[in-house]
């Protein structure tokens, strides 16, 4: 949108459904650590996929890599990549007969 001197920013955001701050929003690329770290990640699953955020976390530092386990999660979760583990199954009678609860 090129401004028009004439008109404020302000309205000739308006019929356009914009806010001025989307206006001059330029978006900041990836970080090409974060990529790295994934990629490491991603190895590391293939090979250990019951690793959970905790155990990649320690396999990250032992790397050189400083990550703690928010970031280590929100870049998990990013890639869509979710540990396997034995969940409770609570539907199911157990030996004596009784519901798992």
């Amino acid at each position: 949108m090129v401004p028009r001197s004439d008109v404020s920013e302000r309205r000739q955001c308006v019929p356009l459904g914009l806010n001025r701050s989307n206006l001059h929003y330029k978006p900041v690329g990836k970080k090409l650590e974060n990529l790295e770290i994934m990629q490491v990640m991603d190895k590391e699953f293939l090979e250990h996929p019951t690793k959970g955020v905790e155990g990649m976390v320690d396999f990250l530092c032992l790397l050189g890599f400083t990550v703690g386990p928010k970031r280590v999660r929100r870049l998990l979760r990013k890639m869509r990549v979710m540990s396997i583990y034995p969940l409770r199954n609570l539907s199911k009678l157990d030996f004596n007969g009784s519901r798992n609860i």
